[in-house]
């Protein structure tokens, strides 16, 4: 079972002529009937329907589009365990930045990940902070002239882009920004911003709907009869 074959599992189907070439004819057979069943049972899993899925209920489709759905489920041989893989494909894959889930895999586990609105990305030319929080007092000589102790929020620009802001925990910080001149200002910016409004993809409380799972339960109870039955020849 996987969640994450991607447009490269073609080169690996069993009408392949590599595929066949690999294998012995008996064990050829029964991992590509066993593929096809396991296929099979998936796709019947998530089930057309108008309403929303419930938590715990196999998934809704709501397209007939025979691509971009759940039931575009595949099989095929795999390599590094000598052995057969199915599941859905892993749509736009090919797009997935670093901590994002594929659909399947939300549907699947539940939890995932969902873009964080309040997310920048900080590059040289922009702007970003550069300090947090900093504490100085208006007795420092930077400041020009002693007015008291009580520490203020200054940051060593002195104060220049200074602002009062709300951070991922609705909490306020004072932070102080400047503009990004080189690309390591623009990764302690990224850092600071990222400390501040969280990162660019942030957990998503999504319930499990699974669908390969329970499928493969099914179809592995008749695995050893469809290798007994498997053709040697």
């Amino acid at each position: 079972m996987t969640l994450k074959l991607n447009a490269r599992v073609k080169d690996f189907f069993f009408d392949r002529e590599e595929v066949r070439k690999r294998l012995a004819k008996k064990r050829f057979n029964a991992l590509k009937s066993a593929g096809a069943v396991s296929r099979r049972i998936i796709r019947r899993q998530p089930r057309k329907r108008r309403r929303k899925s419930r938590p715990g209920e196999t998934p809704s489709v709501h397209t007939d589009s025979k691509f971009a759905t759940l039931k575009n489920v595949q099989f095929a041989y795999d390599p590094s365990s000598d052995g057969v893989v199915v599941g859905p494909i892993k749509i736009g894959g090919e797009q997935l930045e670093e901590g994002q889930t594929t659909v399947p895999e939300k549907l699947e586990y539940g939890g995932g990940t969902r873009k964080n609105a309040l997310w920048r990305k900080m590059y040289v030319g922009g702007s970003g902070p550069i300090e947090v929080d900093q504490k100085r007092t208006t007795a420092s000589p930077k400041w020009g002239k002693s007015r008291e102790s009580k520490p203020v929020n200054r940051g060593k620009r002195g104060g220049t882009g200074q602002k009062s802001v709300v951070d991922q925990k609705g909490d306020e910080r004072m932070v102080v920004f400047v503009p990004i001149e080189t690309p390591a200002q623009a990764a302690r910016a990224q850092r600071l911003h990222d400390e501040i409004w969280g990162p660019k993809f942030i957990s998503a409380n999504i319930e499990a709907r699974p669908f390969v799972g329970p499928g493969m339960e099914i179809a592995v109870g008749q695995f050893p009869e469809l290798y007994a039955k498997a053709p040697a020849q």
